[in-house]
C-alpha cells in the first residue's frame, strides 16, 4: 500500500462539545414514541452532515470510500425510522400521509413543467 501523502495544509476541525457527548432530552419524564423516532431521526441526520463535511477534508481514497459508506447506512437508518414513524407511529388523525403525499405530488408537478 503506498503512503497517503498530504497534498495541502488545513486547518484542525473543531468539534463542538455538544456533537461529541449527545444527550437526549425531553420535556417529559416517558417520551412518547414518535418524539424517540424523530429525536433518533435528527441523530442520524446530524451524523449525515457532520460525515459529509469531513469528507470534504480528505483526498485519501480509501478512507473516502469508508466515508461514503458510512454516510449511506446512516441514510437507511433514517429510512427506517421514518418508516416505523409514518407505518405504525403516526395515527391517521395526524394526516402525515395525506401531507407527505401532497408534497410527493408537489414535486410531480414542478418536474412536470421541466421534463
Amino acid at each position: 500500500m503506498k503512503p497517503y501523502k498530504r497534498c495541502f495544509e488545513q486547518q484542525p476541525i473543531k468539534l463542538s462539545e455538544s456533537l461529541l457527548s449527545a444527550v437526549a432530552e425531553f420535556d417529559t419524564h416517558t417520551p412518547s414514541d414518535e418524539q424517540v423516532i424523530r429525536t433518533i431521526i435528527s441523530a442520524e441526520q446530524g451524523a449525515i452532515n457532520l460525515y459529509q463535511q469531513l469528507l470534504n477534508y480528505t483526498r485519501n481514497p480509501i478512507l473516502r470510500k469508508v466515508i461514503i459508506d458510512i454516510t449511506k447506512e446512516e441514510k437507511i437508518h433514517v429510512a427506517e425510522m421514518e418508516r416505523v414513524l409514518k407505518q405504525y407511529i403516526i395515527t391517521d388523525e395526524d394526516n402525515e400521509y395525506e401531507i407527505t403525499q401532497e408534497g410527493y405530488d408537489e414535486v410531480d408537478e414542478l418536474a412536470d413543467e421541466i421534463l
